[in-house]
């Protein structure tokens, strides 16, 4: 016999009595309450917020969503709860919830995105939602976006206004105070997890279609490099660069494969008898253009590298909307090698050794870089093509490193339709830049932690922020775009060509060239997160205008902030913190949310405490591509002899010297002897030109009110041999913590 036959009068009973006991089947969801001998086994939806080891009486209104039949909420997509709908059990679970809704890949009962389109809700009696501006319950996010408390009844919203709800219930012991349904137990003893993703973004807006950019990032220790590296990711200071694309509309092609990942991530499946009019993976209102291609990387700690503390530096190069990477000549992202057709870094330095694992340093400071196009890789005179190319400015190395292939961001990013037509038509290869912005990014935080019936605990790594400017720090500064050639192109071009006409470097991105990033009003508190419970450090984040017109962002620390413990030279982040819930009240008719915080102890607590309480990583010891001699059929100027020394921070490193023209990455492009020799030809006159002031070709002129500069780690820098001295650039084979067999020592 079917429960809903019994239900309503078991439910007025249970209401009225007290219940000595119940067990939850999982398998079924079916509570099995045993009530003065009598057992009744009811859906585990109608009990909203039972902690099933307590015995209590429940509240008349338990089931009163039951009683109604209006157990679901609904999301509407025109105001006064009407319109296209989508309806929902209050128990709906998201991956990172229970009890709680996302907009974010739901569709309403026409078909259409919920996301962004929401314009009412109707709560069901019984419970309240807490509403929330972002889709926490699938992603972590620092800041979740709270809202307000929506009651029973209908309430008008505006779109991404509210993207999220959570429900709650009154508690049973204290009128007035609501808890959260569906909150998890926590078992007693210790635990691992993760801090939650967070994005600091401070640097200024840039412009569109330009040349190229350039800008100065803080280069720091944010690890203890005395302590053993943990899993452990944060990109310490980076941005996106991306192609500027014509404005795209409904019915244009999207720029991603509808066959692919973004269009696919919710199982959706294309007609493939037309795909250009697909909407699936064209992201709302830009067709994925912002996920097409971008120029990321930076400095940072990155997992899948080497088991070295200290931070490093990385190219970040995405195309085909996050299908393909290219970090180093020879490897991508996770130690995992190029294919030789999908080779797209192209080494142009004779002095500098890129390393697959990014550039180390010995010291703080600023890093000076550029991301702009050149004519460095031109295979003939009238190639239009645009280059990619890296210019860095530091210490003890000054000028070009290496440039993307334009085929790279081309045939690897293209779909073909159909009808045999590829899109989409604007890439890095055939248009200009979209520049700007600056961030740290905090990915893979480890947390250990210990819970108990009185605290929740949890611990982080040991973290810490040098100052480079009396006591603040300076993370980014002096970014500006390029949009005319004649700042870099055009007397590179005219250089190459001719072995006559000189390279006067005074003349390269000059100070006075370019367009300085606005800096606008800017002002943020830095905070780190816990499933949504905040730690405050204590420190604020603001734009400067500078005397010599550039933009900084500066970071202020508060002295007494609980979060931090601060020297003349640092400001250490605390370790250990207590995790402080939520609470949600309703006083006077009023609601507060307060979503609670990390409390920082003085010290580690005991059930805290230990040497090795982070997960290691699973690190790649050596990375070889030393074999074979010919890779991808290019054949070593060096033939086989392979050089190599121990770096700064006690990884190895060999290396092969190639012709320019005849590296690994130019054979996916089989060029004919004409284009070689022209290439060639370039390179030598371009190295002999630099030989004077190299390794500091000072393309990038640093600005006054630059703070000091950063050292790259002296073991990266080289003197060519006699016979490679002009025309040849080196490439790592070779990095690992073990000497490679076999190699001579250089």
């Amino acid at each position: 016999m079917k429960l809903s036959s019994y239900i309503y009068p078991i439910l007025l009973f249970i209401s009225a009595n007290r219940i000595d006991a119940f067990d939850f089947d999982r398998d079924v969801g079916i509570y099995k309450v045993n009530i003065n001998g009598n057992e009744v086994c009811v859906n585990a939806d109608y009990f909203l917020n039972v902690n099933k080891n307590k015995i209590f009486n429940l509240p008349p209104d338990t089931f009163s969503s039951l009683r109604t039949g209006n157990n679901k909420a609904t999301a509407y997509g025109s105001k006064g709860c009407n319109g296209k709908s989508h309806s929902f059990p209050i128990s709906h679970q998201e991956s990172r919830c229970k009890y709680c809704w996302d907009s974010c890949g739901e569709k309403f009962n026409d078909n259409s995105s919920a996301h962004g389109n929401v314009m009412s809700y109707r709560i069901p009696k019984g419970v309240v939602a807490l509403a929330f501006n972002t889709c926490l319950g699938s992603y972590g996010y620092s800041d979740p976006g709270y809202q307000t408390v929506l009651e029973p009844g209908c309430h008008d919203t505006n779109g991404f206004d509210v993207a999220h709800l959570t429900f709650a219930t009154e508690s049973k012991t204290t009128p007035g105070t609501y808890e959260v349904i569906g909150k998890p137990d926590f078992a007693d003893g210790n635990f691992e997890d993760e801090m939650s993703v967070e994005h600091w973004m401070y640097g200024p807006d840039g412009i569109k279609n330009a040349e190229g950019t350039s800008w100065y990032q803080y280069i720091f220790e944010l690890l203890d490099p005395t302590e053993p590296r943990m899993q452990f990711q944060v990109g310490n200071g980076g941005t996106w660069l991306k192609p500027t694309q014509s404005k795209w509309k409904p019915g244009d092609p999207c720029r991603c494969s509808p066959l692919a990942w973004p269009a696919t991530g919710g199982g959706e499946t294309c007609n493939k008898a037309d795909l250009t009019k697909c909407t699936n993976g064209c992201c709302g209102t830009d067709g994925c253009g912002g996920l097409l291609q971008t120029m990321e990387g930076g400095s940072g700690y990155w997992l899948g590298k080497l088991p070295t503390p200290r931070v490093k530096w990385t190219i970040g190069s995405v195309t085909k909307c996050y299908s393909y990477w290219s970090n180093s000549p020879l490897e991508v992202h996770n130690s995992q090698d190029l294919e030789c057709a999908d080779m797209g870094v192209i080494a142009v330095s004779n002095r500098l050794l890129y390393p697959p694992d990014g550039i180390g340093f010995v010291d703080d400071g600023m890093l000076g870089h550029a991301w702009i196009n050149t004519p460095l890789g031109k295979v003939e005179k009238n190639d239009e093509n645009r280059r990619l190319t890296l210019i860095l400015d530091t210490n003890n190395f000054k000028g070009p490193v290496a440039y993307m292939l334009p085929e790279w961001y081309d045939v690897q990013t293209k779909w073909q339709d159909q009808n045999g037509n590829y899109h989409p038509a604007e890439t890095f290869t055939n248009t200009g830049m979209s520049t700007g912005g600056g961030a740290f990014e905090w990915s893979t935080v480890p947390v250990y932690g210990h819970n108990s019936k009185q605290t929740r605990n949890i611990r982080i790594p040991k973290m810490q922020f040098s100052f480079n400017e009396g006591e603040n720090t300076v993370l980014m500064s002096a970014g500006k775009s390029y949009t005319e050639k004649s700042d870099l192109f055009t007397p590179l071009d005219k250089a190459m060509t001719s072995k006559k006409k000189p390279l006067d470097e005074s003349q390269l991105l000059t100070l006075d060239s370019g367009h300085v990033h606005e800096c606008g009003s800017y002002s943020k508190d830095l905070r780190l997160d816990f499933k949504g419970k905040p730690l405050h450090l204590g420190a604020t984040i603001k734009r400067r205008k500078e005397s010599d017109g550039m933009c900084s962002a500066v970071v202020e620390y508060d002295e007494a902030s609980i979060a931090l413990n601060c020297n003349s030279t640092h400001c250490k982040i605390k370790d250990s913190f207590k995790v402080v819930e939520e609470s949600v009240v309703k006083k006077d008719g009023e609601w507060s949310y307060d979503p609670g915080q990390l409390r920082a102890y003085d010290s580690i607590p005991k059930n805290l405490q230990g040497k090795k309480v982070f997960p290691e990583h699973s690190f790649w010891l050596n990375y070889d591509r030393s074999k074979p001699n010919n890779l991808c059929g290019a054949k070593p100027a060096s033939k086989k002899v392979l050089y190599c020394r121990q770096t700064s921070t006690s990884d190895w490193i060999a290396w092969r010297w190639y012709a320019f023209q005849n590296q690994p990455g130019f054979q996916r492009l089989k060029l004919n002897k004409q284009q070689k020799r022209f290439l060639k030809k370039r390179m030598k006159n371009l190295h002999k030109k630099m030989e004077a002031n190299s390794p500091l070709n000072d393309w990038l002129k640093t600005p006054s009110s630059t703070p000091d500069l950063v050292t790259i780690d002296p073991k990266l820098l080289i003197d060519p041999p006699k016979k490679f001295k002009y025309g040849f650039v080196p490439i790592v084979v070779y990095q690992g913590m073990e000497k490679p067999e076999s190699c001579k020592l250089a």
